[in-house]
């Protein structure tokens, strides 16, 4: 998983032009993704079925023990002025599935 940043907190202080990544190895991970374009003008329904579509493949490919540990990223554009909406949204779709970011 990736994003790039508006800006980004280091060890160093405030910097610009950096990217984020996140490696999740396949040997302890299963994992499924999407991304919403046009985050201003996309529904907020639209995005709570797709997660929620997302969290039923999910749970069909992952095993019973991973199944016990599954979690949620969102990586968002926070220029968007569309956080609180966007989270929402994907909170309802992810029904009892903790979400970060």
């Amino acid at each position: 998983a990736g994003c790039s940043t508006a800006g980004e907190i280091t060890p160093q202080g405030l910097e610009e032009g950096h990217l984020l990544a996140l490696l999740l190895p396949s040997a302890s991970f299963s994992t499924v993704s999407t991304m919403v374009e046009n985050l201003s003008s996309s529904s907020m329904d639209a995005i709570t079925g797709e997660v929620a579509a997302l969290r039923r493949l999910l749970r069909g490919r992952a095993s019973q023990e991973r199944a016990k540990s599954v979690f949620a990223l969102c990586f968002i554009d926070g220029l968007s002025y569309a956080e609180e909406a966007v989270t929402s949204a994907i909170h309802w779709g992810l029904d009892d599935i903790p979400l970060i970011g």
